[in-house]
């Protein structure tokens, strides 16, 4: 178990999915009350040996299952009495590597004597780490998934000597979720948790025991939420990333500096434009524009602030889904304190636009766009200059911008500043 590895992209694929299903599992207990509503376990086997385990119940909340759980990015810092973590790094928004201790051994001991007959972290063979230590681990979380409004996640520890992503650690397991509204329940979440197991153990993991289990997890879980700073994690979810859209590339796609003449002599005639006067710290005298094999916004992002030095970290993924190819996500803070330097290149960028292309139009950026996902979006949607207000960040400021009137703008809403 310490050395097979968790496939993220499969987890939450086929994982995921089959978890919200009742269909394939095979039911090992199965509980319904007035108070805890249906408890149930279960267990399904999958190809290549693969078992789960998992339990099922509700709870009361008032908390939409989408909103229940932060990214774990926001989690940098929190120290609650179940567990303590800090973020290692952002793989993207919603899946970021952790640093984690668990706090409550007793309980991790108890779930070791479920799954083994015994308590495993008094035992040698088994333990690579104990609960107590500092471990890495990857969380992924993804809204709306695998149904509008669902909230599922995957968590599981990395090896150290590996690198990998494991099922198994020690006493710490790897971890996946699906929460979703009881349906005509407008205060319940169906909570549904699973665990990779021992194929040798399924179905003898179906002891009088498990229910114990069943019973711990639920009561867990309704002390890991009421723990949260909810309100306070729920308002930096909101506000840690912009999402950047790019627009008014009615004539082509924007422009790239270049590094010398040499780079812009070997470039189309077609694709460049001299800019006498601005090679500066800050701008470029050369300009081409980008490729258009495989454009993405995020890639165009990176390197036109990299010639400044600046390293915007932008995103083409948003809690697994992929964004349009016109749109990127950055953390706001850091989008906040490079724009001043990056407005400069950028209004370059815009006038030698156009000069190469003639007309008075030249792409803009706009932010606090809704995303758009990469199997909805259109083709053309990048190219089309919209003729509703359009928004875009000045110096430190956005600005509603008048098509028919490029020098009339009024201040936004406070809801679109930044």
């Amino acid at each position: 178990m310490e050395t097979v590895p968790v496939d993220f992209d499969i987890a939450f694929s086929q994982l995921i999915p089959a978890l919200a299903r009742s269909d394939g599992w095979e039911p090992l207990s199965e509980d319904v009350d007035a108070g805890t509503g249906c408890c149930s376990n279960s267990f399904r086997r999958f190809a290549a040996g693969l078992v789960l385990g998992k339990v099922q119940y509700e709870i009361e909340t008032p908390v939409p299952p989408q909103q229940l759980l932060p990214r774990p990015e926001c989690m940098d810092a929190l120290d609650t009495p179940l567990f303590c973590s800090h973020v290692v790094e952002v793989i993207a928004p919603g899946d970021a590597i952790m640093s984690m201790t668990f706090k409550l051994s007793e309980a991790f001991d108890m779930k070791a004597a479920v799954l083994y007959g015994r308590r495993v972290t008094n035992t040698r063979e088994h333990v690579v780490l104990t609960p107590q230590d500092n471990h890495l681990a990857r969380f992924s979380i993804r809204r709306d998934y695998p149904q509008a409004g669902d909230l599922s996640f995957v968590v599981a520890p990395q090896n150290p000597d590996t690198g990998t992503y494991v099922q198994q650690l020690g006493t710490i397991l790897a971890f996946l979720g699906v929460y979703w509204a009881k349906s005509g329940a407008n205060d319940k979440v169906t909570i549904c948790h699973a665990t990779f197991l021992p194929e040798f153990l399924a179905p003898r993991w179906a002891s009088a025991h498990f229910d114990v289990f069943l019973s711990q997890d639920r009561e867990l879980t309704q002390q890991f939420f009421q723990m949260l700073p909810t309100e306070e994690l729920r308002q930096l979810d909101d506000e840690m990333y912009v999402i950047l859209n790019l627009r008014g590339c009615s004539r082509g796609l924007p422009l790239l500096p270049l590094a010398n003449r040499e780079e812009y002599e070997a470039a189309s005639e077609r694709s460049k434009v001299e800019m006498p006067g601005t090679n500066t710290q800050f701008a470029s005298r050369f300009w081409v524009r980008a490729n258009q094999d495989g454009f993405e916004f995020t890639s165009y992002l990176h390197d036109l602030s990299g010639h400044i030095g600046i390293q915007l970290n932008s995103f083409k993924t948003l809690e697994g889904r992929n964004l349009a190819q016109y749109q990127a996500v950055v953390l706001r803070k850091h989008w906040l304190t490079t724009w001043p330097l990056f407005s400069a290149l950028w209004q370059v960028q815009k006038a030698a636009y156009r000069k190469l292309n003639g007309g008075t139009t030249a792409p803009q950026i706009v932010q606090g766009c809704a995303a758009r996902w990469r199997q909805e979006s259109c083709a053309d949607e990048f190219r089309k200059v919209d003729q509703r207000p359009k928004f875009r960040v000045r110096r430190t400021f956005i600005e509603a911008e008048d098509p028919a009137s490029m020098e009339t703008s009024v201040p936004l809403a406070r809801s679109l500043s930044l």
